[in-house]
């Protein structure tokens, strides 16, 4: 054997393990690649079922605080009634009053 098909042997040897290193360092990279891929999602699916407990004690709490809020403004509309109920039952009573202080002749200053 000659020096010519020694180096032809040795590149046939080399083009040989160059493709098996090749086809190992792919199917290293396809299998990093599919873990990888599989942790990202499995923390994306931790993050997002976080979140969406989160959202949900939000939504409850927003809730509770728009109940309160409705309560206070029905106790608000209610005071509010009332309120004019007594101012015109006081503006009958302020009448009769002086109506009564006239037929009894009795001075009656509405300021006082």
């Amino acid at each position: 054997m000659d020096k010519k098909d020694l180096e032809d042997a040795l590149k046939g040897l080399e083009d040989r393990i160059s493709e098996k290193l090749e086809k190992k360092m792919d199917d290293k990279l396809d299998q990093f690649a599919l873990s990888f891929t599989r942790y990202v999602n499995k923390r994306f699916d931790e993050m997002e079922a976080k979140f969406d407990n989160r959202f949900e004690e939000v939504n409850q709490k927003i809730d509770r605080l728009q109940s309160s809020v409705d309560q206070v403004h029905g106790m608000l509309e209610v005071e509010r009634d009332e309120r004019t109920v007594i101012a015109h039952q006081l503006d009958r009573h302020e009448d009769w009053i002086e109506r009564a202080s006239r037929k009894l002749d009795i001075d009656y200053d509405q300021a006082a």
